[in-house]
């Protein structure tokens, strides 16, 4: 007999699940076993194809009853146009016969067509019958029944934000605060890295979250107990604690009265993490020197190998022994196909470190990690709870850029979100592809289908997923902070208030000249969103959720008639909403946004008392990432940012100003620089040339968005930066790939002016003998850095509408 039978959930026989009680001898049973899937199918196709035969033949019947009807018709109008004379009388009949005739010649040509057609559907059908024609194991299908229960412990309360958590501590108007609990723990988290999440704080009196970092599985339950319950904050209940567990599985913490704390952990012991309330985290160990903190891998390249697997079952049950054979099955149809895919489904050693359910497959002790970074796409089995070989085969598909494909298998009854790590507000759509395990034998031809622009793009999202949340153990925990702030709809934190709290030298009185704000007369208005913000998005785009910027680049223009029904205000229609140009025009700034300045930002270094005078802030050290620091006193969305030897028009910077304001994500400039292939050595390379197309625009005449100043100074990978340093170059580039990478978009270019010149600069960079080679070398690396090349080419510029055009006053 069967001794534990699993169940296959049928989409047409849901509720028709069976246990089955009779006595099989053990060869028939397996062998109905092994074939009861492919029965089902052949025999539903057999019938689906026959019974479209038989409707296709009664169709073609009469559809040639038909046509020899009409036959007979047009034969008969025929020979009553030659046996009637041609008079007066008859004409009118003569020329509808004709037109009859027409009409009856274009029916019979239509249905002719038709049943050419049909006729190849049944070839089509007839062809295919022998394969499916053939005889059929003599079995019967099993019914396998599912027994999956989600283990419940006396202590765990059905608990949600709503009845189990304070909100009084956590207000509107207050910024979100968490307090960690100082303990043995910690040394897995790096401490330096906790103090750049901005919202940790020292008194616990005042905090809104208090997470409590432990590893169930290294003490005993009740150590663990007293443990809680001694801290001061704990209140018996647990209210508004999170719980971390680092360790393997959280299985003992389970069996511990928790309150009404929230748990978090990568292998909740077959238990389903409770909605809302509950966070599926990777296991920290990963990230003990285990996996690489910023992976390199090159995202716009074909890989060798389709697919990748490499697992053995824990258990000998009835649904991994399915996944088995289907697993064997698509590697046969994959490579039948041609093509190259490596699926293992034993392992010579497997780690036996983690703590394992009976439906979850080891992970071979091997370099799994060579082949991962050759194939394009990997296999991630997933089951009725989070555990912790999903999490693991996840993290490093993700670190090798191989894009997941997520197999649902028949068991799961939970939502993903109570599977895969921050599933909340990741969509993993995004960075992979989600398919139920009977789609398991059509895998290869879904895979071969998806389009390399669709390959690209779900990689870039995984490399930013990984790089955002999973990189290391407090990003892992910054992340889990996160989530619970933005469940609470709290906002992050004010990244200008944390620019003000860590950069005090910067924005000091003693490096900064008082400006003269008389003529600051509109500033940018500042946090306009804070609880308008599409938090999903926020989560699935780069930055990422952690930070709350004074405005965005991408805020969308408002309706034209706002300008003039009192609703909108800070316009300054042109001319009043009447038409104008030349002087009148230049009076108006007009456009779809209400009326704005902008700051100047000038870099110098050793220029004439002049400058000097005029210096905002004088930095210690000699960088030329300093040209992008986001200085509190600049309160304008609109930067211009100019060298100190750049000779500009201020027609030239209006113009180039309202440009900017109608394309508010991209950068708007003059002097325009392009990038190029040399086929030879296999490298990108850096160009100045006049040429028709461009894809860069350099900053030292330029304007750009306030926003992307933080995101350099504070997003940017900081091996651009410290390269930028290292070559005393290449910040303009790399400000244009940061902006090319998060728009996608190529700048714009404005007028003709392409080069500036100043005879009175005794030096200056350009000048440097060896600065085309640092420029290469500065885009081969960046490239490097992204995993591809993000900057955009475009083959135009703006110049004004009337540019050229003679106008009669």
């Amino acid at each position: 007999g069967l001794d534990s039978l699993a169940t296959i959930d049928r989409t047409n026989d849901a509720d028709a699940l069976l246990l089955v009680a009779t006595s099989l001898s053990s060869w028939q049973t397996e062998k109905c076993q092994q074939n009861v899937d492919c029965c089902l199918r052949l025999e539903t196709r057999l019938q689906h194809l026959l019974s479209i035969k038989a409707a296709i033949q009664n169709e073609i019947k009469v559809l040639s009853t038909r046509r020899l009807q009409l036959d007979r018709d047009v034969a008969k109008l025929n020979l009553f146009k030659l046996t009637q004379p041609m008079n007066g009388n008859n004409q009118d009949k003569h020329c509808q016969c004709k037109k009859d005739i027409d009409i009856l010649k274009k029916t019979i040509f239509h249905q002719r067509r038709q049943i050419s057609l049909q006729n190849d559907l049944l070839a089509n059908i007839k062809q295919a019958s022998p394969k499916i024609q053939q005889k059929l194991p003599n079995c019967k299908p099993i019914n396998i029944n599912v027994t999956w229960k989600s283990e419940t412990t006396k202590y765990l309360r059905d608990c949600n934000l709503q009845r189990c958590f304070h909100y009084n501590r956590c207000p509107i108007n207050k910024i979100f605060t968490a307090y960690i609990y100082s303990y043995g723990y910690n040394s897995l988290l790096n401490i330096r890295s906790l103090r750049s999440i901005p919202f940790l704080t020292r008194n616990a009196s005042n905090a809104c979250l208090y997470v409590v970092i432990v590893n169930s599985t290294a003490t005993s339950h009740t150590n663990l107990q007293n443990y809680l319950y001694s801290l001061p904050s704990w209140h018996h209940d647990g209210k508004n604690h999170l719980l971390i567990d680092i360790g393997w599985t959280i299985k003992n913490l389970l069996a511990i009265n928790t309150g009404h704390a929230m748990l978090a952990g990568s292998n909740f012991a077959n238990f389903a993490p409770r909605v809302n309330f509950d966070i599926v985290i990777p296991s920290m160990p990963l990230f003990l020197n285990a996996m690489p903190l910023q992976p390199v891998f090159a995202i716009s390249i074909q890989r060798e190998y389709l697919l990748h697997f490499q697992g053995q079952a824990i258990a000998n049950n009835s649904i991994n022994h399915h996944l088995r054979t289907q697993l064997s099955s698509l590697s046969n149809i994959a490579k039948s196909i041609g093509l190259k895919v490596h699926i293992q489904t034993h392992c010579p050693k497997v780690n036996k470190l983690y703590h394992y359910h009976k439906f979850e497959w080891h992970l071979c002790l091997n370099d799994s990690n060579k082949i991962l970074k050759k194939s394009t796409f990997t296999l991630i089995l997933l089951h009725n709870a989070p555990c912790v070989s999903t999490l693991t085969r996840l993290m490093q598909a993700l670190a090798s850029g191989s894009i997941p494909v997520f197999i649902t298998d028949f068991s799961i009854k939970i939502t993903l979100a109570q599977i895969l790590p921050f599933a909340e507000y990741i969509d993993w759509n995004l960075a992979g592809i989600i398919l139920p395990a009977t789609r398991l034998p059509e895998v290869a031809r879904v895979l071969v289908s998806i389009a390399n622009s669709d390959i690209i793009k779900k990689r870039s999202h995984g490399q930013f997923f990984y790089n955002t949340y999973f990189s290391s153990g407090d990003k892992v925990l910054h992340a889990t902070l996160a989530l619970l702030r933005t469940r609470l709809q709290l906002p992050a934190y004010p990244i200008d208030r944390y620019v003000k709290e860590h950069f005090p030298e910067i924005n000091s009185n003693g490096h900064t000249i008082n400006i003269n704000k008389a003529n600051l007369l509109i500033p940018s208005v500042c946090y306009a969103r804070n609880f308008s913000t599409n938090w999903y998005n926020t989560w699935n785009s780069l930055p990422g959720p952690y930070w709350l910027y004074p405005f965005t680049a991408d805020s969308g223009s408002l309706p034209t008639d706002l300008q003039f029904n009192g609703f909108g205000k800070g316009f300054q229609p042109i001319n009043g909403g009447g038409t104008a140009f030349g002087k009148s025009f230049s009076k108006h700034l007009g456009g779809n946004y209400p009326l704005e300045q902008f700051t100047i930002i000038i870099l110098t270094h050793n220029r004439p008392e002049i400058l000097r005078r005029r210096l905002i802030y004088k930095s210690k050290r000699n960088s030329l990432n300093d040209r992008f620091f986001p200085f509190n006193v600049i309160e304008t969305e609109a930067v211009l940012s100019l060298d100190d030897d750049v000779d500009l028009t201020t027609d030239e910077i209006d113009f180039a100003f309202r440009v900017w304001r109608e394309s508010r994500d991209r950068i708007v400039g003059f002097p325009a620089r392009h990038h190029t292939w040399n086929n030879v050595f296999k490298k990108w390379s850096y160009d100045s040339n006049k040429t028709c197309q461009l894809s860069m625009v350099l900053t030292g005449a330029a304007f750009l968005h306030k926003y992307y100043l933080f995101l350099y100074t504070f997003t940017m990978s900081e091996r651009i930066r410290k390269k930028v340093d290292e070559a005393m170059n290449c910040e303009d580039i790399a400000m244009n790939f940061l902006i090319s990478h998060i728009t996608g978009k190529s700048p714009i270019k404005v007028t003709s002016r392409w080069n500036f010149s100043c005879p009175t600069c005794e030096t200056t960079l350009a000048k440097d003998g060896n600065h085309f080679k640092k420029r290469n070398e500065c885009i081969n690396y960046f490239v490097q850095i992204y995993g591809y090349m993000p900057l955009i080419f475009s083959q135009y510029r703006a110049d004004s509408i009337l540019y050229k055009t003679r106008v009669v006053n």
